[in-house]
């Protein structure tokens, strides 16, 4: 019966806390198990597994952290937890890629670029330009966000609004010539 399992794990644990990680890690993992959604108990797993040097199982958790707090729209918070994975060796694509997703969320458009700018091993290219596009434009690197909507223009017509604003700004800071050609290319 899960409700008992839980019950028993959790006595358990609070029975070993601060006395044997390795235990109280156990604890955890047939708690995660059980209780997939929640979020304090991955927070825990990941410290324990940092504690007992299992950086892997702990960038894990962190990663599986950070996509609750997403779930959740409470993205400030999904970004800490995937910083901390990210920092753990051998941490996977897919949690930069998630990284990426949050800090945009959370209108950390700085770190967006810093994260994806090094694209090798990310596969969705599309996404990533996105991601890029959108942060280059709020980050105000007007040169950069353009090739990135050119790039993305040859296969979606979505890429022409953001172009368009590019145009604007580059006309508005007195760019004229730059700003037609930007419209021409269109």
């Amino acid at each position: 019966k899960p409700k008992e399992a839980v019950e028993q794990y959790r006595l358990a644990l609070d029975a070993v806390v601060g006395q044997d990680s390795e235990m109280a890690f156990q604890c955890l993992r047939g708690l995660a198990n059980l209780e997939p959604s929640s979020a304090e108990i991955q927070a825990r797993m990941a410290a324990v597994a940092l504690k007992l040097g299992k950086t892997d199982l702990a960038t894990a958790s962190y990663h599986k952290l950070g996509l609750l707090r997403m779930a959740e729209g409470r993205y400030p918070e999904a970004v800490e937890a995937l910083e901390e994975g990210v920092r753990l060796p051998g941490a996977p694509p897919t949690l930069r890629m998630d990284l990426a997703r949050a800090c945009a969320k959370a209108g950390r458009f700085a770190r967006v670029i810093s994260v994806l700018e090094n694209r090798r091993g990310l596969s969705d290219e599309r996404e990533v330009l996105d991601l890029l596009g959108e942060a280059y434009l709020a980050e105000k690197q007007f040169d950069k966000a353009e090739k990135v909507y050119q790039t993305l223009l040859e296969n979606s017509v979505a890429a022409v609004g953001p172009l368009v604003t590019v145009a604007m700004e580059y006309i508005s800071r007195g760019s004229v010539p730059q700003g037609l050609r930007t419209l021409k290319a269109i």
